[in-house]
């Protein structure tokens, strides 16, 4: 899995292409979100659910 900025719009695709948007600030705040992510899962305790197996046949 890739984590970062992808340009979705024709103006985005513009700006990276360009050297315009901050790439650097995009990735680190891709990560930022990811770890609040598994920190969130783990709280819920979805990783202590998951370490007994799947509850389905």
């Amino acid at each position: 899995m890739r984590l970062g900025a992808h340009a979705e719009t024709f103006l985005e695709r513009l700006a990276f292409r360009l050297n315009l948007g901050p790439k650097p600030l995009a990735y680190t705040q891709a990560a930022f979100q990811f770890a609040r992510i598994i920190m969130a899962a783990s709280k819920a305790g979805l990783f202590e659910a998951l370490h007994d197996g799947g509850r389905t046949d």
